[in-house]
């Protein structure tokens, strides 16, 4: 798990550092605090190597166009350079993305550092081989430049033009986490192939068992082609299985978070909002069966949540021989600069039985 995130020069921080990461973290604060921009940032390290990570950025925020890369930086300024850094028991990884002008590969030495990722053929070629027009500068790129404990292990160029390939100067030899970041709109979307998948491991008895948190009379959990498309149903005991989509919102909402996780395991989940569309009587069953799965997909959970109920409910659902495994992060704007202030489960405890707030 990552225990700590620094954050330079991203969207609406100058410089925000948090410490006190846990398998589940939540954040709090008000309304255009940086909740989601902290989700952002750890997706955007992670992605990093992808030719459209910027591009994903703007689909999070459903912005229609592709937007540029300045909408990224504090105060559009791009003459500074974004960093993100995390960090786990012994391992730090830094992102670092930059406006470079007057771009130019290194001829004499491209066919040994640089490779280029055709957008249109999805072909990978050397520099030297490429015979569609590509040029040698390019007048604006923006680098991306991966560190392992300060050591460069990735290093990129990616051009203005979507049509463009990449340049990638130094290819990354290692896997990072697998990192899934989950918006509001998709928690009503539920992942048939992840769960096909889980039905191959054998796994569908372990989601049924989390499920009966919310529904006790489930029995089984089955994907049925109808059609030309696919649905879940489930079996509660009665003559035939229902749709799940008629098991109510609860149970959608765990089931499309499970589902995540399973494509997230022995990495990371960000939930944006991961109250919306919830029935708040309903909450605190919900995060029981996020505990469960997280431990059994051996999965970190960061998430952004408005409701203090939720937030309530996540601490009550915990038990207290596991309350290492979660903190509540609350951002706050004090003049020009967001601070986060720090809860473990004792501290949330006292803030709790003292009615202070902490949202």
């Amino acid at each position: 798990m990552i225990k700590s995130l620094k954050i330079e020069n991203f969207k609406g921080f100058s410089e925000l550092a948090l410490s006190g990461l846990k398998r589940i973290t939540l954040l709090g604060g008000a309304n255009n605090v940086g909740k989601s921009s902290v989700l952002e940032s750890v997706f955007l390290l992670y992605s990093s190597r992808q030719q459209n990570f910027f591009t994903k950025q703007h689909h999070l925020r459903d912005v229609i166009g592709g937007g540029s890369w300045s909408d990224f930086f504090y105060n559009l300024d791009t003459d500074k350079t974004i960093q993100v850094s995390v960090n786990d028991e012994d391992t730090q990884y830094t992102l670092k993305c930059a406006i470079k002008e007057g771009f130019h590969p290194d001829a004499v030495r491209a066919v040994q550092q640089i490779v280029l990722s055709d957008a249109r053929s999805g072909v990978a070629v050397e520099a030297s081989d490429l015979g569609h027009g590509y040029s040698t500068s390019d007048s604006v790129t923006l680098e991306i430049m991966l560190q392992k404990n300060e050591k460069n292990i990735y290093k990129a160029h990616l051009h203005n033009d979507p049509f463009r390939p990449i340049t990638i100067e130094k290819q990354i030899n290692e896997n990072l986490r697998v990192v899934t970041i989950l918006p509001p709109d998709r928690r009503r979307t539920i992942d048939v192939r992840a769960l096909s998948e889980l039905n191959v491991k054998n796994k569908l008895n372990a989601v049924v068992k989390i499920l009966k948190i919310i529904e006790p009379r489930i029995k089984d959990i089955s994907l049925v082609q109808i059609g030309n498309t696919s649905d879940i149903y489930v079996d509660i005991g009665l003559v035939k299985k229902m749709p799940i989509k008629m098991m109510g919102d609860g149970m959608i909402h765990l089931l499309s978070i499970i589902l995540a996780m399973s494509r997230s395991a022995d990495g990371i989940l960000l939930i944006d909002e991961i109250e919306n569309g919830l029935y708040y009587a309903t909450t605190s069953s919900i995060w029981r069966g996020i505990y469960e799965a997280a431990e059994f997909f051996n999965c970190q959970i960061i998430a952004s949540t408005h409701s203090y109920e939720c937030l309530k409910a996540a601490f009550k659902a915990i038990h207290s021989d596991k309350k290492e495994q979660f903190s509540y992060i609350r951002l706050e704007r004090k003049k020009e600069k967001i601070k986060a202030e720090e809860y473990d489960y004792d501290e949330l405890e006292w803030a709790f039985e003292q009615n202070v707030e902490v949202r």
